[in-house]
């Protein structure tokens, strides 16, 4: 029988919102309830969908009437736990040509725009499957977070960087570079927090939790991972 994975063993410690392997759905949904954001009755776009953990948390939060789809080059979704019929899976490399047949009114890019050489095409691509007054929800990591400041302080090699092809990020922000980037193509950025700004196996005591989660929405510049929340500017 294979071995637990760390990532599993964290999980079981932790309260069910976070049982998702990036930890970030819950932060992500909070935000969007935060921000008065509607979910229900949507058209809905996951980019880089992967096995649907965000498909299984909108479900798990009651949003079973909107129309969702995830797009990745393959198909990894898992079984009947992630509400795998539920949701319309579409093969797409997000690095090449994208559908066009379809309008968005949400869109999530979580930890996809890392991934893509073309930074530019990709941000332009979201807008073209935007509807007027839509929320495009981004999350990436953070090389100037505290973790790879103090890493970088004392000689070792920066947090999600690579010095060989592993997970395949090769373009890396700054929260700065970020909201710049994101402003230079008429996303308005909206808000800005972090994943967490302790680490997550802290989380399971809730004081320290709270206290993560309060850091992690005032100093996002300083955590590992951040979530930004934006509308497509000047859409006709």
């Amino acid at each position: 029988m294979p071995s637990e994975s760390p990532i599993a063993h964290i999980l079981k410690k932790l309260p069910l919102a976070y049982h998702d392997p990036w930890w970030r759905n819950e932060r992500i949904l909070s935000l969007i309830e935060k921000l008065e954001i509607e979910l229900n009755n949507k058209n809905i776009a996951d980019l880089g969908c992967a096995q649907g953990w965000l498909e299984r948390s909108l479900f798990v939060r009651g949003i079973t009437n909107s129309k969702i789809q995830g797009w990745d080059r393959v198909d990894k979704r898992a079984d009947k736990r992630n509400f795998r019929d539920k949701w319309i899976h579409k093969i797409v490399d997000l690095s090449m040509n994208w559908p066009t047949d379809q309008k968005f009114e949400i869109i999530f890019a979580l930890e996809i725009i890392e991934h893509m050489i073309d930074t530019d095409s990709f941000l332009e691509k979201c807008k073209k499957i935007a509807e007027r007054n839509s929320y495009v929800i981004f999350s990436t990591p953070n090389i100037a977070s505290l973790k790879t400041r103090l890493k970088l302080l004392f000689g070792k090699y920066p947090d999600a960087m690579e010095y060989r092809n592993i997970i395949h990020h090769v373009r890396m922000y700054t929260v700065p570079t970020i909201k710049s980037h994101l402003e230079l193509h008429n996303f308005e950025v909206i808000s800005c927090i972090g994943v967490s700004f302790l680490p997550m196996t802290f989380h399971k005591f809730s004081l320290l939790r709270k206290l993560s989660n309060f850091l992690a929405n005032r100093l996002p510049t300083l955590c590992n991972n951040v979530i930004l929340v934006t509308k497509v500017k000047n859409k006709p």
